[in-house]
């Protein structure tokens, strides 16, 4: 018995490899959340409006394609109707990204956007003016005929992202307490297996040397 016990060790050995990888995979890969403002929401109000910003990967990849959800309300608690609002995207003071002007119907709108590189990102969301868009509409029949910089005041919402790398070196507190706890159970299964394996080896020479 304690011979099989002794052969099945390697094999252990490898389910717990295989087991660690499983259990790392599984959480490399992000939650997905049924209601896009809950948990790790960012949110400010500036004037009469509510703005929430949230990542799915609630921490992007670069290079990975992240879905940008934003939620913009009234201070009532009501979702803003018809807002107009431009997205602009920046790394120290560097623009990356700058969209047209969007008209947000319902208060939710959702924009796909893939970081090119780690780093401290700034997610600007400006409100423009829709009274300015509102008369313009009446004349010309289109939002499009003025500038942006010429429609009134706009708001504008701030929201840091931290964007990080591929690397497999970077790995989240739970993954690196895992990675231990695997690594630490390995090794104390490796030493004993070897230390086994050498009485063994002690008790074969003594019996040839008896016999």
């Amino acid at each position: 018995m304690v011979y099989g016990k002794l052969e099945a060790t390697p094999i252990l050995i490898l389910m717990l490899y295989i087991t660690g990888l499983a259990l790392l995979l599984d959480l490399s890969f992000p939650l997905a959340y049924s209601d896009t403002m809950t948990g790790g929401t960012l949110s400010q109000r500036i004037g009469s409006f509510d703005m929430e910003l949230k990542t799915i990967p609630s921490t992007p990849i670069a290079g990975d394609e992240t879905n940008i959800f934003l939620r913009i309300g009234t201070i009532d608690g009501n979702d803003a109707v018809d807002t107009p609002i431009t997205i602009r995207i920046a790394k120290q003071g560097e623009e990356m990204f700058r969209s047209n002007t969007i008209i947000v119907p319902n208060g939710h709108y959702t924009h796909p956007y893939r970081f090119p590189e780690s780093g401290i990102y700034g997610i600007y969301i400006l409100i423009h003016d829709s009274s300015a868009i509102d008369k313009t509409k009446t004349l010309s029949g289109s939002a499009s005929s003025i500038p942006i910089s010429s429609q009134g005041q706009d708001i504008v919402f701030t929201f840091p992202i931290d964007v990080h790398s591929r690397s497999l070196l970077e790995f989240s507190g739970i993954q690196l307490g895992l990675i231990l706890g695997i690594v630490a159970t390995v090794c104390a299964i490796t030493v004993c297996y070897l230390r086994i394996k050498k009485k063994r080896g002690e008790r074969s020479f003594s019996a040839t040397r008896s016999s």
